[in-house]
């Protein structure tokens, strides 16, 4: 059974450096965060020479080689020294698995909870 969250993300740029994705979350069961009008104005971006250097998606987060800008219906954070939108960071994580598994980056990635 779906917890009636999730988002969606889309490769908007990609270099030799860098893959840039804009992207949008949503709640269903908060009306305000619904995001009917499916609004993807947050950014993930990741740096590729460091995804190849670092493992750990803490070590990713401390030396940059991510950098996340919150969408505007962004709800939920992490915890700690990097306060990051929760939807963001999952989306993120599945980029990086679809990365690492075909070498190259998706051009969408959905994600539903």
């Amino acid at each position: 059974m779906s917890m009636g969250i999730g988002g969606w993300a889309y490769l908007t740029f990609e270099n030799e450096s860098i893959a840039r994705f804009k992207y949008g979350s949503f709640d269903w069961n908060v009306p305000e965060h619904c995001n009917n009008e499916k609004i993807c104005d947050g950014q993930i971006t990741m740096h590729k020479d460091l995804l190849s250097a670092l493992s750990d998606t803490g070590c990713l987060i401390k030396n940059r080689a991510i950098e996340i800008t919150d969408c505007s219906n962004c709800w939920a954070k992490t915890a700690g020294e990097f306060e990051i939108d929760t939807i963001a960071l999952a989306l993120f994580c599945k980029i990086l698995n679809e990365y690492k598994t075909g070498a190259s980056f998706p051009e969408k990635c959905t994600l539903c909870k």
